[in-house]
């Protein structure tokens, strides 16, 4: 998150923190770097409900900055609620609280065009920011 600065407009995955906020902060600062057309991606698309054997037990829900994920939506919260301001299953009083993290302006944000849920077994998620907006394929 700190690089995100000091990098030019391109293409680039995100790799790094797998809790709710980290992953939120992640995208909201490397969202703005990506080229008009260009395509994102990350992995680990997941909820901590998901985080079953043979993943080694994780808590996912402890975000790096000591608070916790009520929600329990972690990685694919952030993605749900950066891509799409909702995330299924949250009331929207919660939604309302989170969507505060964001800078990233919401019409900038929504015309993502499209959200592809690659391989579930990866978990890979691949996001692709056009200028066109077109309906969410899942």
């Amino acid at each position: 998150t700190n690089c995100a600065p000091k990098f030019r407009n391109g293409y680039f995955t995100l790799t790094s923190y797998h809790d709710f906020k980290g992953a939120l902060v992640d995208i909201d600062q490397w969202w703005p770097k990506l080229k008009k057309g260009g395509v994102s991606s990350g992995h680990d698309f997941l909820e901590q409900r998901d985080l079953v054997p043979p993943i080694p037990p994780q808590d996912w829900t402890k975000n790096y900055d000591g608070t916790v994920d009520t929600t329990g939506t972690v990685v694919r919260g952030a993605v749900e609620l950066f891509f799409t301001d909702r995330i299924w299953g949250v009331e929207e009083e919660k939604l309302e609280e989170l969507r505060k993290m964001i800078k990233t302006p919401k019409a900038e944000r929504l015309r993502y065009v499209k959200l592809t849920y690659k391989d579930p077994y990866i978990m890979s998620v691949s996001y692709t920011h056009l200028t066109l907006p077109t309906k969410r394929i899942v």
